[in-house]
């Protein structure tokens, strides 16, 4: 009888452990969750539950859903989002995720313990949405085209009833551009529009852009697709769209031009500054004013009479092109620096070429430079001298 007794008390004992959650080390058990099931779905999100039978008598059980695209039997290894619910109550519980892709996805529910965890089998659950929920973009008309830089953008039409997760512009060599082609690209999220300067292109090159944007139903690309070349950027020493050769560049397009070629031949004649050596007032020696001094000079001499530098350079023609003019001192020197010293153009040894630069010490004076050598400078001349003139024109 005393050991009925004592077995009764063990038994008793051992229980209120148990239910204390005493010499839990020994007394874990398997978790068991069962019964997924999908409450709601919609464009943007569904719900599902299940039900948390036992945690094994765990107090620090996880327990929660897990989610895949690719995995039909998800694990909390390989699935693509898992949620946690907030605590291990058990029971039915149900949690609310935002669809993230299209088509189908695989959810089970689940419980770790210390010993074990417990799955759900596989849910698998469809998007309702289809394919009028695919984003509608539109490709913005190319503008402020330089050498390396244009201005591309993209617009949306229609999110399509969803979320846009992205959109951008594409621009590319290829004549159809992709998110696997494209050289350059420009892409913001949850936006109607996005334009950008992009400032790495190569110049003299053929370009297409096109815009696109994409939801959870998929990528979209616009119907449109626009090409534009950006502009020709000339080095020192390259020959000039009217067969002269180069000799100064600039990225900016102060003054409406950005390079300058000079005549490439030399002209055997050689004629005064002016017609008489009267002072001349808004002359410069300046860079980029060559073509201004050559138009006033002549506005104030005229076409009468007997030849003079900037008259000649006025007049002159050459491959159709009729805008030639009289360097000014700056250009002049720029000239003589770029191509007589790197041996990229011929010029007259010890030869002496006028500029349009009036000198403004001396005004009845003007400036000339002498091809010699490299300590040659600027320097200055009576106008009624007769000297060698090389025609420029700028672009």
């Amino acid at each position: 009888m005393k050991k009925f007794f004592f077995f009764l008390f063990f038994i008793s004992l051992l229980y209120s452990c148990k239910k204390n959650n005493f010499l839990s080390w020994n007394l874990i058990d398997t978790p068991e969750v069962i019964n997924i099931q999908l409450k709601n779905n919609s464009l943007l999100k569904f719900e599902i539950s299940a039900n948390f039978k036992k945690t094994g008598y765990d107090n620090n059980a996880k327990m929660g859903f897990i989610v895949s695209k690719m995995n039909t039997n998800p694990t909390i290894d390989n699935c693509d989002t898992l949620f946690y619910l907030s605590d291990n109550e058990i029971g039915i519980r149900s949690q609310q995720i935002n669809w993230y892709t299209n088509g189908d996805i695989f959810c089970r529910a689940f419980i770790l313990n210390k010993i074990d965890t417990s799955y759900t089998s596989s849910l698998k659950i469809t998007w309702v949405g289809g394919i009028g929920n695919i984003p509608i973009v539109e490709t913005l008309y190319p503008s402020e085209i330089s050498f390396y830089n244009a201005k591309c953008g993209a617009n949306l039409i229609s999110d399509g009833g969803l979320p846009i997760t992205r959109i951008g512009i594409l621009v590319s060599t290829s004549n159809q551009p992709t998110v696997n082609n494209s050289q350059f690209f420009n892409e913001a999220t949850n936006a109607n529009q996005v334009l950008n300067l992009f400032n790495n292109l190569n110049h003299n090159t053929l370009y297409y852009a096109r815009g696109y944007a994409e939801n959870i139903a998929g990528l979209a690309y616009s119907d449109s697709i626009f090409s534009f070349q950006t502009k020709r950027y000339y080095q020192i020493g390259e020959q000039g769209p009217a067969g002269g050769v180069v000799f100064y560049n600039k990225l900016d397009n102060t003054g409406n031009w950005n390079f300058m070629e000079c005549y490439p031949n030399e002209i055997s004649l050689t004629m005064p500054w002016s017609l008489n050596n009267s002072s001349l007032t808004g002359l410069d020696t300046e860079l980029g004013k060559g073509k201004t001094n050559t138009d006033l000079i002549v506005n104030n001499i005229g076409l009468t009479g007997g030849n003079y530098a900037s008259k000649y350079c006025y007049q002159f023609s050459y491959n159709g092109y009729a805008d030639w003019f009289l360097p000014s001192r700056d250009e002049l020197l720029k000239m003589y620096q770029n191509l007589f010293l790197s041996g990229l153009l011929d010029f007259d040894i010890n030869g002496k070429y006028w500029s349009s630069s009036e000198d403004g010490f001396y005004t009845e004076n003007a400036w000339f430079q002498k091809f010699q050598n490299a300590s040659s400078n600027p320097a200055s001349e009576i106008k009624s001298s007769n000297l060698k003139v090389r025609p420029i024109r700028c672009f």
